[in-house]
């Protein structure tokens, strides 16, 4: 059961979803996130991990151009939307040990569209991702929304309030933040994730 005060803000960002199906047709669903084709031949250093146990949802995409799967789950917070993935490094000592080594969270403030521009925190307060490459609880690289690339978007099909259920489907490119030099040398520069979609319970 949903606590009151989470209940009500999600009630406020289904019904604005609700309103700008029916008010603001452009951009439309189809235009938002659309398939894409793979183009990039280079395997080299994109590593995959496991998508650990799903227990509240899951995501999946291309990631460059390998099949990528993560667990999912969002929540709300101080009349924030939030939406994770994450993935896992399997440990066979400990299999139960959450390993982290992928870490997304987008931040959605206001929902103006049912698409809506995924941006970095720096540069917007209504649509905000970040994205990281971790060990566990340190982090190896951060990674920025590329300022040339007009292609990052998040799609919301379904915010269900009554079931706790939200999904959809995203694509987004990332690059190093070379600011933070320390960590993983041999993570790729550039990441894309495409053709990316999400099913996921509100915690």
């Amino acid at each position: 059961m949903i606590h009151s005060k989470v209940y009500i803000s999600v009630l406020i960002l289904a019904s604005l979803i609700i309103s700008c199906q029916e008010d603001n047709p452009n951009p439309s669903k189809s235009d938002c996130v659309v398939n894409e084709n793979i183009s990039s031949k280079d395997s080299s250093n994109i590593y995959i991990y496991n998508s650990g146990k799903e227990e509240y949802g899951y995501a999946t995409a291309i990631k460059l151009n390998k099949p990528w799967r993560a667990s999912s789950y969002a929540y709300v917070y101080n009349n924030t939307f939030y939406i994770v993935f994450s993935t896992f490094l399997p440990q066979i000592i400990n299999p139960d040990y959450k390993y982290e080594k992928e870490f997304f969270e987008i931040k959605i403030t206001n929902i103006t569209s049912p698409c809506l521009k995924l941006a970095n925190v720096s540069d917007s307060l209504m649509c905000r991702i970040q994205y990281a490459a971790v060990d566990d609880d340190a982090a190896e690289n951060y990674y920025l929304v590329p300022d040339s690339l007009d292609n990052n978007f998040i799609q919301l099909d379904t915010l269900n309030i009554e079931t706790g259920r939200v999904a959809g489907k995203f694509m987004c490119s990332f690059v190093k933040d070379l600011k933070f030099s320390i960590g993983r040398l041999d993570n790729p520069y550039y990441v894309r994730f495409f053709n990316g979609e999400f099913h996921c319970k509100i915690k």
